[in-house]
């Protein structure tokens, strides 16, 4: 058995650049890295859109046209 040498940006096929610069965030850590690398001018536009962000839950429904607060017992 064989094993497998790690991905990286310069054995991408193409298909798989394009997918990576259309979606940066679903791409992992280390091939983003490496993308950026490649391309310093797009790394200062994307860096904010790279960068892993928590998603904050809005739990205040009153603001929601045409939803009713239920309330649970």
């Amino acid at each position: 058995m064989s094993k497998l040498k790690p991905d990286t940006w310069d054995t991408l096929p193409r298909q798989s650049k394009l997918a990576a610069a259309m979606y940066p965030d679903k791409v992992p850590e280390h091939i983003r890295r490496q993308m950026l690398a490649a391309n310093p001018a797009m790394a200062s536009r994307l860096g904010p859109l790279i960068e892993p962000t928590q998603r904050e839950r809005y739990t205040d429904y009153s603001k929601v046209p045409g939803l009713i607060p239920v309330k649970r017992r």
